[in-house]
């Protein structure tokens, strides 16, 4: 089929975004009606991983030239802070560049324009664009594809990453001394996320450091853990029974405010010394499904986001202690009544999430099932040379986990 033929046009207008979002409810919508899929989308675009600074969300259709009222089929584009850092032998030290990525989402295309070859012109003039205008070439493209190596085609390298999915089980563990755990509520992971950010840079510069290989990251910062806990709270507050509806049609600080008196409220865990030093934490999102229990209409997973213990701690046993910890809270917390506000199943962690002592120790204390991921990561570099030093391992990925997920 002829590209030339076909336009890739950015939409604007809320009305013609939330009639792409109402097409591909049909694929992402879950347990959510159609329209509160699209609202769901719509309140998503509020948020401070969206709606602030470099970070930007822009959706685009693929229309013929002669028809341009009529989308073929649509995309989204998230636009994203990130870093690259890379080895400077005039300086002979590790150089950290500021740098824009691209995740690429919400492709479809309806069932009247499949088999046709659309998408993958999309895909390819999205990739195009976003070097031209979004991005530059310094930048890079991610994405996490549901239909295995279809964008291996336009340039993309999938690098799936298997999940470990486990029943709650409260098992305790030896209680730790000297310690304090504190629950981490709804859009408080602000300095955690900083914590973890400058510990991240600081290793990633000692990785360059040694072996001179690049490396590039999404910024790791709270917005994005904002964005899941966002996500999580609307969905419940679609699904469960509330006396109050919660407004959308309110800036952003108006909605957090509302949703914040809506179960769940609680979304990790920090641990500090008693003498008040930072220790780790662990965070986590929830995601709902329908059920066939006659005393509560729905149930939930729960995935860890991030699971960080500072370099200068045991990180087996710290680790450990937390996730024992957020098991126990799952299990006594979801039921009726419970601070959740639905029971919890199954626990979700990214094998890339976790190193082998930790990985092990989950295998013996919880008896994970190791499953394929239904979202396949994938990455392009924007830059020729960097993509090629990527295909050639002198250029890494780092940070392949749920936290960039989109």
């Amino acid at each position: 089929m002829d590209g030339d033929n076909y336009e890739l046009i950015r939409i604007t207008d809320q009305a013609l975004i939330d009639r792409t979002r109402h097409l591909n409810s049909e694929a992402w919508k879950g347990p959510l009606t159609t329209e509160e899929y699209t609202e769901r989308e719509y309140v998503l675009g509020k948020s401070n991983m969206i709606d602030t600074g470099d970070n930007g969300i822009y959706v685009f259709a693929l229309v013929d030239k002669s028809r341009r009222d009529d989308f073929l089929c649509s995309s989204e584009l998230l636009v994203r802070k990130s870093f690259k850092l890379v080895w400077s032998e005039e300086t002979k030290s590790v150089v950290n560049h500021t740098v824009l990525s691209g995740c690429i989402g919400g492709v479809f295309t309806p069932q009247v324009n499949r088999g046709k070859g659309y998408a993958r012109i999309m895909i390819n003039k999205l990739v195009e664009l976003s070097k031209q205008k979004y991005l530059g070439e310094d930048g890079f493209l991610t994405l996490y594809s549901e239909v295995g190596d279809y964008y291996s085609k336009s340039g993309f390298t999938s690098l799936p990453v298997p999940l470990l999915k486990m029943k709650v089980k409260d098992i305790n563990e030896t209680a730790l001394e000297n310690v304090k755990i504190e629950p981490i509520k709804y859009h408080t992971f602000d300095e955690l996320l900083d914590r973890y950010g400058m510990h991240l840079t600081h290793g990633l510069e000692q990785k360059v450091a040694n072996d001179h290989k690049e490396r590039v990251v999404v910024e790791p910062v709270s917005e994005i853990v904002d964005w899941f806990h966002l996500r999580a709270k609307f969905v419940a507050s679609k699904l469960m029974d509330l006396t109050e509806k919660v407004r959308t049609d309110v800036p952003y600080q108006q909605l957090v405010d509302q949703l914040t008196l809506l179960k769940p409220n609680m979304f990790g865990l920090k641990l500090t010394s008693v003498g008040g030093d930072f220790i780790g934490f662990i965070a986590w999102t929830y995601d709902w499904k329908q059920t066939n229990v006659p005393d509560h209409k729905y149930a939930g997973t729960a995935t860890v986001l991030k699971l960080f213990i500072s370099p200068e701690y045991d990180q087996l046993k710290y680790s450990k202690y937390l996730f024992s910890q957020a098991m126990g809270y799952f299990a006594n917390n979801g039921g009726p009544g419970g601070e959740i506000g639905a029971p919890v199943e199954e626990v979700v962690v990214w094998d890339s999430e976790v190193d082998e002592p930790i990985k092990q120790w989950l295998t013996d204390k919880y008896a994970p099932r190791v499953v394929e991921n239904g979202s396949i990561s994938a990455i392009l570099l924007m830059n020729d040379h960097e993509q090629k030093l990527f295909e050639d391992g002198k250029l890494v990925w780092e940070e392949n986990t749920k936290l960039p997920w989109f």
